[in-house]
């Protein structure tokens, strides 16, 4: 990938920007501290609002199933309360999600507050996304055949 003249260029993990190497790593560390910072900000707005302004889901309301996302806000919200077997009922890939986004926040602060000391970085690998899906759709797939088969 390259963008304007060297600018922006990807070879194997490296990104390179204006001649530093970025890895993959070091934009999802970058990213992550985004979505901390908007966690830490949002959280008491999230659960103050959380169940006031839910609309639902369009897809359920329109057909009777449960879409990939169905019970991420419940989730969500049971995750923050600490009630972790509710929110994993609910949707797993919530916990599935927020403990690999805290091992990785959490190995990379340390591998960086070392000064590269303790190399124990999470590194991204594809399978972790292959995983995600698959609870995604295994969720999907089982609480929609309870529906087909208990409730219709």
């Amino acid at each position: 990938l390259s963008l304007h003249k060297g600018h922006l260029r990807v070879k194997g993990d490296m990104v390179m920007k204006n001649g530093h190497n970025k890895t993959i790593e070091d934009w999802l560390f970058y990213i992550g501290n985004i979505l901390l910072l908007i966690l830490v900000v949002g959280w008491p707005i999230f659960l103050h609002f959380a169940n006031r302004l839910t609309l639902g889901c369009v897809f359920q309301r329109l057909t009777g199933y449960q879409c990939l996302a169905c019970g991420g806000t419940r989730a969500f919200n049971a995750m923050l309360h600490g009630h972790f077997l509710t929110s994993l009922k609910y949707n797993p890939i919530v916990l599935y999600f927020f403990a690999m986004f805290g091992w990785f926040m959490i190995s990379w602060y340390i591998q960086k507050l070392s000064r590269g000391k303790f190399k124990i970085g999470m590194h991204f690998r594809v399978w972790y996304v292959y995983v995600g899906l698959a609870i995604l759709v295994l969720q999907c797939t089982v609480k929609n055949v309870y529906i087909f088969l208990y409730l219709r």
